[in-house]
Protein backbone atom coordinates (compact mmCIF):
# COMPACT_ATOMS: atom_id res chain seq x y z
CA UNK A 1 0.00 0.00 0.00
CA UNK A 2 0.97 3.62 -0.72
CA UNK A 3 2.71 5.40 2.70
CA UNK A 4 0.90 7.57 5.44
CA UNK A 5 -0.19 10.83 3.93
CA UNK A 6 2.00 13.86 6.27
CA UNK A 7 -0.75 16.63 7.26
CA UNK A 8 0.09 20.04 6.17
CA UNK A 9 1.35 20.81 9.16
CA UNK A 10 5.34 22.38 9.03
CA UNK A 11 7.69 20.56 11.45
CA UNK A 12 8.18 23.96 12.94
CA UNK A 13 4.87 23.92 14.00
CA UNK A 14 5.31 20.59 15.97
CA UNK A 15 6.53 20.91 19.62
CA UNK A 16 7.29 18.43 22.44
CA UNK A 17 3.65 18.65 23.91
CA UNK A 18 2.45 16.89 21.14
CA UNK A 19 4.76 13.50 21.29
CA UNK A 20 3.68 13.38 24.43
CA UNK A 21 0.18 12.35 22.94
CA UNK A 22 1.99 9.41 22.59
CA UNK A 23 2.62 7.58 26.03
CA UNK A 24 6.01 6.17 24.74
CA UNK A 25 7.22 9.28 23.68
CA UNK A 26 6.17 10.83 26.63
CA UNK A 27 7.97 8.90 29.31
CA UNK A 28 11.43 10.31 27.00
CA UNK A 29 13.11 12.97 28.91
CA UNK A 30 12.60 16.25 27.42
CA UNK A 31 16.01 16.35 26.40
CA UNK A 32 15.16 13.37 24.02
CA UNK A 33 12.02 13.98 22.30
CA UNK A 34 13.85 17.69 22.16
CA UNK A 35 16.72 15.90 20.03
CA UNK A 36 14.06 14.18 18.16
CA UNK A 37 11.73 16.62 16.94
CA UNK A 38 13.00 17.08 13.89
CA UNK A 39 12.92 13.85 12.59
CA UNK A 40 9.18 13.75 13.36
CA UNK A 41 6.43 14.28 10.99
CA UNK A 42 2.77 14.09 11.76
CA UNK A 43 0.97 11.48 9.53
CA UNK A 44 -2.62 10.56 9.11
CA UNK A 45 -3.44 7.20 8.14
CA UNK A 46 -6.25 4.88 7.03
CA UNK A 47 -7.82 1.66 7.73
CA UNK A 48 -6.03 -1.35 6.27
CA UNK A 49 -2.78 1.30 5.57
CA UNK A 50 0.43 -0.38 5.47
CA UNK A 51 3.33 0.80 7.71
CA UNK A 52 6.02 -1.20 6.56
CA UNK A 53 8.40 0.31 4.26
CA UNK A 54 8.16 -0.16 0.60
CA UNK A 55 10.81 -0.87 -1.19
CA UNK A 56 13.64 1.75 -1.40
CA UNK A 57 11.72 4.00 0.70
CA UNK A 58 12.83 5.49 4.37
CA UNK A 59 12.44 3.11 6.77
CA UNK A 60 10.64 5.02 9.86
CA UNK A 61 8.93 4.21 13.51
CA UNK A 62 5.56 5.18 14.15
CA UNK A 63 3.69 6.24 17.42
CA UNK A 64 0.41 6.44 17.25
CA UNK A 65 -1.43 9.20 18.95
CA UNK A 66 -5.08 8.65 17.83
CA UNK A 67 -4.88 5.59 15.54
CA UNK A 68 -4.39 2.13 16.62
CA UNK A 69 -2.23 -0.78 14.52
CA UNK A 70 -2.64 -4.38 14.69
CA UNK A 71 0.88 -6.55 14.35
CA UNK A 72 0.56 -9.91 12.14
CA UNK A 73 2.48 -12.52 11.72
CA UNK A 74 2.53 -13.79 8.09
CA UNK A 75 3.24 -17.38 6.94
CA UNK A 76 4.61 -18.38 3.92
CA UNK A 77 1.75 -19.52 2.36
CA UNK A 78 0.10 -15.89 3.62
CA UNK A 79 -2.25 -17.17 5.97
CA UNK A 80 -2.01 -14.36 9.33
CA UNK A 81 -3.10 -13.62 12.63
CA UNK A 82 -2.78 -11.15 15.13
CA UNK A 83 0.21 -11.07 17.78
CA UNK A 84 0.00 -7.67 19.26
CA UNK A 85 -1.85 -4.29 19.20
CA UNK A 86 -0.26 -0.66 19.22
CA UNK A 87 -1.84 2.10 20.01
CA UNK A 88 -1.14 5.70 21.81
CA UNK A 89 0.77 3.81 24.40
CA UNK A 90 3.76 2.08 22.03
CA UNK A 91 4.99 2.48 18.32
CA UNK A 92 5.45 0.20 15.15
CA UNK A 93 9.10 -0.72 14.01
CA UNK A 94 11.01 -1.88 16.80
CA UNK A 95 13.13 -3.79 14.34
CA UNK A 96 14.68 -0.47 13.60
CA UNK A 97 16.28 -0.22 16.85
CA UNK A 98 18.44 -3.11 16.60
CA UNK A 99 18.79 -2.68 12.90
CA UNK A 100 17.18 -5.42 12.31
CA UNK A 101 14.62 -7.26 9.83
CA UNK A 102 11.16 -9.06 10.68
CA UNK A 103 9.77 -10.07 7.46
CA UNK A 104 7.23 -12.44 8.69
CA UNK A 105 5.70 -9.54 10.45
CA UNK A 106 3.07 -6.99 8.94
CA UNK A 107 2.05 -4.07 10.56
CA UNK A 108 -1.10 -2.78 9.51
CA UNK A 109 -3.76 0.34 10.57
CA UNK A 110 -6.93 -1.18 12.19
CA UNK A 111 -8.44 2.03 13.13
CA UNK A 112 -7.58 5.32 11.28
CA UNK A 113 -6.17 8.41 12.65
CA UNK A 114 -2.87 10.34 13.67
CA UNK A 115 0.70 8.70 14.30
CA UNK A 116 4.20 10.83 14.70
CA UNK A 117 6.69 9.22 12.12
CA UNK A 118 9.87 9.44 13.30
CA UNK A 119 13.18 8.58 10.75
CA UNK A 120 14.24 5.28 12.16
CA UNK A 121 18.52 5.77 11.92
CA UNK A 122 17.73 8.79 14.32
CA UNK A 123 15.41 6.84 16.86
CA UNK A 124 18.00 4.01 16.32
CA UNK A 125 20.94 6.51 17.05
CA UNK A 126 18.95 7.73 20.20
CA UNK A 127 18.04 4.25 21.32
CA UNK A 128 22.27 3.51 21.34
CA UNK A 129 22.48 6.64 23.77
CA UNK A 130 21.92 4.15 26.67
CA UNK A 131 20.37 6.39 28.35
CA UNK A 132 16.68 6.81 30.15
CA UNK A 133 15.67 6.45 26.49
CA UNK A 134 17.26 2.96 26.13
CA UNK A 135 15.58 1.49 29.46
CA UNK A 136 12.25 3.16 28.22
CA UNK A 137 12.01 1.40 24.31
CA UNK A 138 14.04 -1.74 25.96
CA UNK A 139 11.03 -1.90 28.34
CA UNK A 140 8.45 -1.51 25.12
CA UNK A 141 9.92 -3.81 23.53
CA UNK A 142 9.93 -6.42 26.51
CA UNK A 143 6.56 -5.87 27.09
CA UNK A 144 5.64 -6.15 23.42
CA UNK A 145 6.90 -9.81 23.30
CA UNK A 146 5.01 -10.58 26.02
CA UNK A 147 2.04 -9.59 24.30
CA UNK A 148 2.67 -11.55 21.06
CA UNK A 149 4.15 -14.86 23.46
CA UNK A 150 0.97 -15.09 25.30
CA UNK A 151 -1.28 -14.35 21.58
CA UNK A 152 -0.05 -17.05 20.86
CA UNK A 153 -1.08 -19.09 24.15
CA UNK A 154 -4.26 -17.35 23.59
CA UNK A 155 -4.89 -18.84 19.68
CA UNK A 156 -4.28 -21.86 20.96
CA UNK A 157 -6.17 -22.41 24.12
CA UNK A 158 -8.97 -20.10 24.55
CA UNK A 159 -12.39 -20.28 22.67
CA UNK A 160 -13.18 -17.55 19.61
CA UNK A 161 -15.92 -15.97 22.60
CA UNK A 162 -13.20 -15.66 25.06
CA UNK A 163 -10.72 -13.95 22.54
CA UNK A 164 -13.30 -11.67 20.96
CA UNK A 165 -14.09 -10.26 24.30
CA UNK A 166 -10.19 -9.72 25.45
CA UNK A 167 -9.88 -7.88 21.78
CA UNK A 168 -13.01 -5.65 22.45
CA UNK A 169 -11.62 -5.13 25.77
CA UNK A 170 -8.30 -4.35 24.79
CA UNK A 171 -8.80 -2.02 22.42
CA UNK A 172 -11.17 -0.10 24.06
CA UNK A 173 -8.40 0.36 27.00
CA UNK A 174 -5.77 1.52 24.15
CA UNK A 175 -8.18 3.96 22.31
CA UNK A 176 -10.87 5.07 25.70
CA UNK A 177 -13.06 4.57 23.54
CA UNK A 178 -16.69 2.43 24.06
CA UNK A 179 -17.42 2.16 20.15
CA UNK A 180 -15.41 0.21 18.01
CA UNK A 181 -15.20 0.79 14.31
CA UNK A 182 -14.52 -2.62 12.81
CA UNK A 183 -16.42 -5.65 10.99
CA UNK A 184 -16.63 -8.81 11.97
CA UNK A 185 -14.64 -10.21 8.78
CA UNK A 186 -11.76 -7.62 10.08
CA UNK A 187 -11.57 -9.21 13.17
CA UNK A 188 -11.96 -12.91 12.09
CA UNK A 189 -8.91 -12.18 9.86
CA UNK A 190 -7.52 -10.53 12.76
CA UNK A 191 -7.83 -13.41 15.22
CA UNK A 192 -7.05 -16.26 12.26
CA UNK A 193 -10.41 -17.86 12.62
CA UNK A 194 -13.76 -18.22 10.42
CA UNK A 195 -15.55 -15.41 9.83
CA UNK A 196 -18.48 -17.79 11.13
CA UNK A 197 -16.97 -18.32 14.50
CA UNK A 198 -16.74 -14.38 14.90
CA UNK A 199 -20.71 -13.71 13.96
CA UNK A 200 -21.51 -16.87 16.64
CA UNK A 201 -19.60 -15.17 19.62
CA UNK A 202 -20.65 -11.62 19.14
CA UNK A 203 -24.07 -12.98 18.82
CA UNK A 204 -24.00 -14.62 22.66
CA UNK A 205 -21.78 -11.49 23.94
CA UNK A 206 -24.68 -9.45 22.05
CA UNK A 207 -27.62 -11.38 23.71
CA UNK A 208 -26.21 -11.66 27.05
CA UNK A 209 -26.55 -7.63 27.28
CA UNK A 210 -22.66 -7.28 26.82
CA UNK A 211 -22.23 -5.31 23.50
CA UNK A 212 -24.29 -4.43 20.71
CA UNK A 213 -23.50 -4.63 16.77
CA UNK A 214 -24.47 -2.92 14.24
CA UNK A 215 -22.39 -3.18 10.65
CA UNK A 216 -19.23 -2.11 11.23
CA UNK A 217 -19.39 -1.06 14.46
CA UNK A 218 -19.24 -2.61 17.81
CA UNK A 219 -20.11 -1.39 21.23
CA UNK A 220 -19.11 -2.45 24.65
CA UNK A 221 -21.98 -1.79 27.06
CA UNK A 222 -21.53 -4.43 30.11
CA UNK A 223 -17.51 -4.40 30.75
CA UNK A 224 -17.29 -5.58 34.10
CA UNK A 225 -19.20 -8.68 31.89
CA UNK A 226 -17.38 -8.76 29.44
CA UNK A 227 -14.13 -9.34 31.58
CA UNK A 228 -15.92 -12.16 32.79
CA UNK A 229 -16.16 -13.33 29.52
CA UNK A 230 -12.85 -12.80 28.36
CA UNK A 231 -9.80 -15.25 28.71
CA UNK A 232 -7.20 -14.74 31.22
CA UNK A 233 -5.06 -13.47 29.08
CA UNK A 234 -6.50 -9.99 28.95
CA UNK A 235 -5.55 -9.84 32.46
CA UNK A 236 -2.07 -10.80 32.19
CA UNK A 237 -1.50 -8.35 28.79
CA UNK A 238 -2.88 -5.45 31.34
CA UNK A 239 -1.04 -6.38 33.99
CA UNK A 240 2.54 -6.29 31.35
CA UNK A 241 1.26 -3.06 29.80
CA UNK A 242 0.84 -1.08 33.07
CA UNK A 243 4.40 -2.86 34.08
CA UNK A 244 5.58 -1.58 31.22
CA UNK A 245 4.70 1.84 30.85
CA UNK A 246 6.73 1.54 34.37
CA UNK A 247 7.78 3.87 37.48
CA UNK A 248 10.73 6.46 37.22
CA UNK A 249 10.39 7.14 33.44
CA UNK A 250 11.60 10.23 32.45
CA UNK A 251 8.58 12.01 31.35
CA UNK A 252 5.06 10.62 32.76
CA UNK A 253 4.36 9.11 35.99
CA UNK A 254 3.74 5.49 36.90
CA UNK A 255 0.45 3.38 35.22
CA UNK A 256 -2.23 3.30 38.00
CA UNK A 257 -2.72 -0.74 36.81
CA UNK A 258 -6.52 0.18 36.21
CA UNK A 259 -7.53 0.30 32.87
CA UNK A 260 -9.56 2.36 30.75
CA UNK A 261 -12.71 0.51 30.50
CA UNK A 262 -11.98 -0.08 34.92
CA UNK A 263 -12.09 3.54 34.73
CA UNK A 264 -14.49 4.65 33.58
CA UNK A 265 -17.36 2.13 35.66
CA UNK A 266 -15.61 3.56 38.75
CA UNK A 267 -16.49 6.95 37.46
CA UNK A 268 -20.03 5.91 36.13
CA UNK A 269 -21.13 3.14 38.70
CA UNK A 270 -24.82 4.18 37.37
CA UNK A 271 -23.41 3.18 33.92
CA UNK A 272 -26.27 3.34 31.42
CA UNK A 273 -25.76 0.91 28.23
CA UNK A 274 -24.66 2.90 25.39
CA UNK A 275 -27.34 3.21 22.26
CA UNK A 276 -26.65 0.22 19.52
Amino acid sequence: MDSPDAFDTPRAALSTPLLQRNRLLGALSTEARLRLLPSVDLVQVRTGQSLDPARGAARRAYFPITAMASVCQVSPSGESTQVALVGPEGMVGFPLLTGSEAPWLRSTVQLPGAVLAVDGARLAQEFRRGDTTTQVLLGYMHTLMAQMAQAALCHRHHSIEQQLARWLLATADRMAVREIASTQEMVAGLLGVRREGVTEAAGRLRDAGLIACRRGHFTLLDTRGLRARACSCYAVLQSGQDSGAGAGTAGQPPRTGTSTTEQEEQSHPDHVPLAA
